[in-house]
């Protein structure tokens, strides 16, 4: 291996999933560095049960009862996080991410409650967020919808897209068990939470009181956000939709969050509803419908200047094109 890169990674949670990904580091090393060109080494573990690290196959001396220990580690440049959760698992993503190592992650959890900041932090950082892991229970399905795929518009994927599922499934057909005993046995195994209930957590935009919150700016999808941030012309807070109608696709208003926004309006003291959506059929009657559902409040609803391409999408807008669009915007 004398002639290949060296890449240390640490991994952060040795519960069952970790337990099995620091065997498989350990026992395929050669393997994997015969496949990549690149010499991967287990450099450390952080777990609380020390014990339960060691009894995966992590030489003793290589594990840690805190991760800030590993994220410290110089010899690291990639941590892995299987701890789950939205708790102690984005104080370790964010914290490795700070650090400027690359993260590896299965948790559709924390990408879900935290997944802007994440993502703003490691492009801040100049670091990589990988979570194929964290989609179709493995299924190498990100990688290919952003590259091989990247000129298609993939509105929604169908199908069984997680292990606990596939587990679930499984056991009620081969074993004839009913939901609930095949899910409290996935949850005994490992495979599923012990508490499913995830607590909702606020946005960190719209939960700052420095923002504008008498200004929203309505978007399609939540991965929008980044992009309109990144152009630091907009000080407001954000609604996503969900989505855009799309008669055609079997997408109607009721699909879309647009009666939440009806309540943000009721409830909240809005001045201004700016309409970031997509220069397409689906993002031109979305916008209308909107208005027309507005009309009667005291609200003035704008949408983004012309410059954005016909047919565009907000993802491959330039940051100056965008900042010129929200500065310009025209009251519909």
């Amino acid at each position: 291996m004398a002639d290949q890169r060296h890449c240390g990674v640490g991994l952060i949670g040795a519960g069952v999933v970790g337990g099995g990904v620091a065997e498989l580091l350990m026992t395929r090393r050669k393997l994997l560095g015969e496949r990549s060109g690149v010499d991967i080494e287990l450099v450390a573990a952080a777990d609380m049960d020390v014990e339960r690290a060691v009894s995966a196959g992590v030489p003793r001396e290589r594990v840690v009862d805190d991760f800030r220990k590993l994220v410290a580690n110089p010899d690291i440049q990639i941590a892995i996080e299987l701890i789950g959760g939205v708790g102690i698992a984005y104080d370790a993503v964010m914290a490795a991410l700070d650090a400027g190592k690359h993260v590896v992650t299965a948790n559709k959890a924390l990408l879900a409650a935290h997944g802007p900041e994440v993502f703003a932090l490691a492009q801040e950082r100049g670091v990589k967020i990988a979570f194929e892991a964290s989609v179709g229970g493995g299924i190498p399905v990100i990688r290919p919808m952003s590259r091989c795929l990247a000129a298609n518009r993939v509105t929604q994927v169908l199908g069984i897209l997680n292990g606990t599922c596939n587990y679930i499934l499984t056991r009620m057909e081969q074993a004839g068990l009913s939901f609930e005993q095949a899910l409290f046995e996935a949850q005994q195994n490992g495979f599923a939470e012990t508490d499913p209930a995830v607590p909702e957590a606020p946005c960190p935009i719209c939960s700052d009181p420095g923002r504008d919150h008498s200004l929203i700016c309505v978007v399609e999808r939540a991965q929008d956000l980044r992009i309109i941030e990144e152009s630091r012309e907009f000080h407001g807070i954000f609604h996503v939709l969900g989505g855009l109608i799309a008669p055609l696709e079997g997408v109607g208003p009721g699909d879309l969050a647009i009666g939440k926004l009806v309540t943000r309006i009721e409830t909240e003291n809005v001045r201004e509803i700016v309409l970031a959506l997509n220069p397409t059929v689906e993002g031109d009657t979305t916008a209308l419908y909107i208005q027309k559902t507005l009309k009667n409040f005291p609200v003035e609803i704008t949408r983004l200047a012309s410059g954005l391409p016909v047919g565009g999408d907000l993802e491959y807008t330039d940051r100056l094109t965008l900042s010129r669009s929200f500065r310009n915007r025209i009251k519909m």
